[in-house]
């Protein structure tokens, strides 16, 4: 496993592909959620969820860092960020 990007502040963090399912399982899913295949990020930093053509987002984070939201997980991330 590569060590983890990290941020300005601790909003997300990159793993990779194969490693991020065991490292999500570890989290508490109420504060985490995988938005790609490789990240996994703190809910409470998204500030703003953009959509963009052809049924892709981008997330923006509140120290303005800007992550694609897979489209496959975008139903599931909306109702978990819209409460």
């Amino acid at each position: 496993m590569r060590a983890p990007q990290r941020s300005r502040r601790t909003c997300f963090r990159q793993f990779t592909a194969s490693a991020t399912p065991l490292i999500e399982t570890q989290l508490d899913a109420a504060l985490f959620f995988r938005v790609h295949r490789s990240t996994i990020v703190n809910i409470d930093r998204v500030r703003e969820l953009h959509p963009l053509f052809r049924g892709d987002c981008a997330l923006v984070l509140e120290n303005g860092q800007r992550l694609k939201l897979s489209r496959s997980r975008r139903k599931d991330f909306e109702a978990r960020f819209r409460k």
